[in-house]
Parts: C-alpha cells; sequence; structure tokens
C-alpha cells in the first residue's frame, strides 16, 4: 500500500527468500534484519545514514506467538517471546530515533488485541503484548514533547504466517522447553496443529490493518490506539 501511494520504502526481513520476494517491489530497498541481532541493527542505521535520505517512519512488526498453557513455559520460553516481542521493538526504536528527532516523523508499532484481552492458551503471547501496550503508552508522551508521534495497532485474527512459523519452530524445540506436558500429549499437540494449518484460512487479508497504518504515519492527527477486528 505504501508502495502504490508512492511512498520510499525500507524492507525489513530475516530469511533471504523473503528479501528476494521484496526485492521485487518498486521503490524498495531491502534490509537483512533479526530484531534479536544488535550487528544486523546497527548495519541497516549505517546503511540508511550511507542513502542520506533520512528515515520518516519505523514500523515495528516482528514478531512470534506461543499457544500453550502459560504453566507449561520454562524461563528459556518466556524470554524467546519477549525477546522478539517486547525487547526487539524496543532496540529498534532506540537505534532509529535520531532519524526520527530530525524528521519530526512516525512510530508504529504493531501490538494485538491479545494485547488487550487474554485467552487461556495465549497467555505469554499476551503478556509479551501488554507489555508492548505499556512502552508505548510510555513512549507516546515523551516523544509527543520532541515531535515524534506514536501509535500501536492491535489487530485481531487476520491471515498471516505466524501460527505456520510457531508450528515449524515446534517440531524441533527441546523437549524440556515445555514442562508438565507428556510427550504423549505434545505429539496430540502437534498433530491438532498440523489439522489447523491444513484446513483453508477463513482469515481476511490484512488490509485494514494497512489502512490503519497509513493512517497512523500519514494522518494530522493520528490516533494513540487503532483496533483493528477481522468482523
Amino acid at each position: 500500500m505504501l508502495i502504490e501511494k508512492g511512498k520510499r520504502v525500507y524492507a525489513c526481513a530475516r530469511k533471504a527468500k523473503h528479501i528476494a520476494e521484496l526485492d521485487k517491489f518498486p521503490n524498495t530497498t531491502t534490509f537483512r534484519l533479526d530484531v534479536t541481532k544488535t550487528d544486523q541493527i546497527s548495519k541497516a542505521v549505517q546503511q540508511i545514514k550511507e542513502m542520506d535520505e533520512g528515515l520518516y517512519g519505523l514500523v515495528n512488526n516482528a514478531g512470534i506467538v506461543n499457544f500453550d498453557p502459560i504453566f507449561t513455559h520454562v524461563e528459556e520460553a518466556v524470554m524467546e517471546v519477549f525477546e522478539i516481542n517486547v525487547f526487539g521493538v524496543q532496540r529498534v526504536i532506540d537505534s532509529m530515533l535520531s532519524f526520527l528527532f530530525e524528521s519530526k516523523g512516525r512510530i508504529v508499532n504493531i501490538g494485538s488485541i491479545s494485547g488487550v484481552l487474554t485467552g487461556p492458551f495465549n497467555g505469554l503471547y499476551s503478556m509479551s503484548k501488554h507489555a508492548l501496550e505499556a512502552y508505548s503508552d510510555a513512549l507516546y508522551p515523551n516523544l509527543t514533547e520532541a515531535g515524534i508521534k506514536i501509535s500501536i495497532i492491535e489487530p485481531g485474527n487476520f491471515k498471516s504466517e505466524i501460527e505456520k512459523t510457531m508450528f515449524e519452530k515446534r517440531k524441533i524445540e527441546k523437549k524440556e522447553l515445555r514442562i508438565f506436558m507428556t510427550d504423549k500429549q505434545k505429539q496430540m499437540q502437534l498433530r491438532e496443529f498440523e489439522k489447523n494449518l491444513s484446513r483453508p484460512n477463513s482469515y481476511p487479508e490484512p488490509i485494514t490493518v494497512a489502512k490503519a497504518l497509513f493512517d497512523a504515519l500519514y494522518s494530522d492527527n493520528p490516533k494513540l490506539k487503532y483496533i483493528v477486528t477481522s468482523e
């Protein structure tokens, strides 16, 4: 949507295949970026400096999900979710602030309706998205004084590969990452995930999320929070 509206985009991804897909778009520069790797973030900052075009808007969309009863997660699993969903966002924002102070630009964090409502099997994911809500709320008055506007978008269910990614990781995870679950229960859960993923995805394309994102970036008076449901 940004490209169609004539905007220049710096597009980031972790995997080479996704970089290759993004490279096909016009008016787009791609960066290899994993939000847990400070060297890759620093390299992206340096590349933006070298291009000498500045940075107007930053969209933080990296995230992972984990669907399990929350008491089954060991600390390593908890930290992985927070490392990406919360600390990764903070790292990227901190690294890009000098550009945004100069441009008086925008920051858009992609949260989730799970940052407002918590279910029985997405407790860990909700914890991280609640944290992102608090982080965005705390940044808002500070950055507004500096001329930077911040928004958080809270989508409901839309088409994405987040569940597929979780399933692929689950197949190769360490056995000890989830306590109080037998191997038989873990295998049953994997089969259930696989069955769900084999069904046609009935969720809508995230076009309304993109529209909210565009409003947050370019409206004269963007909202702090955008709740975007799929209904």
